[in-house]
C-alpha cells in the first residue's frame, strides 16, 4: 500500500512525522520531504516507546538526499511509533 499526504499547518508543528503500529507488521518504509525554505541541520530516523509523553527508544542520523527528503525502512515493527525527527540547532 502507498499512502501520500501533504500537511499545510497554521501554526508551526513539532519537528517530528511518526507511524504507529498498533499490532504487528514488516517493512514499513517512510519518506519525508522538507519544504527547501526550512531545511533542518539534522535529522534522524527513531523509535518511540508510544504516542503520548513519548520517549526514543532507537534512533539513527540521516542525511537529506538531492531531493531534500530523507525515507528509511522499519524492518519488524511490533506495538511501536517509528519516523523521523529534526533540528535547525
Amino acid at each position: 500500500m502507498h499512502y501520500r499526504t501533504t500537511f499545510l499547518y497554521r501554526n508551526a508543528p513539532e519537528p517530528e512525522f511518526r507511524c504507529g503500529v498498533m499490532h504487528s507488521t514488516k517493512d514499513i518504509m517512510i519518506w519525508v520531504k522538507i519544504h527547501p525554505d526550512r531545511l533542518p541541520a539534522r535529522v534522524w530516523s527513531a523509535r518511540w516507546d508510544r504516542i503520548d509523553h513519548a520517549q526514543i527508544v532507537d534512533q539513527q542520523q540521516v542525511e537529506l538526499d538531492d531531493e531534500f527528503s530523507v525515507h528509511s525502512r522499519f524492518d519488524a515493527v511490533e506495538q511501536a511509533i517509528v519516523g523521523f525527527y529534526w533540528s535547525w540547532d
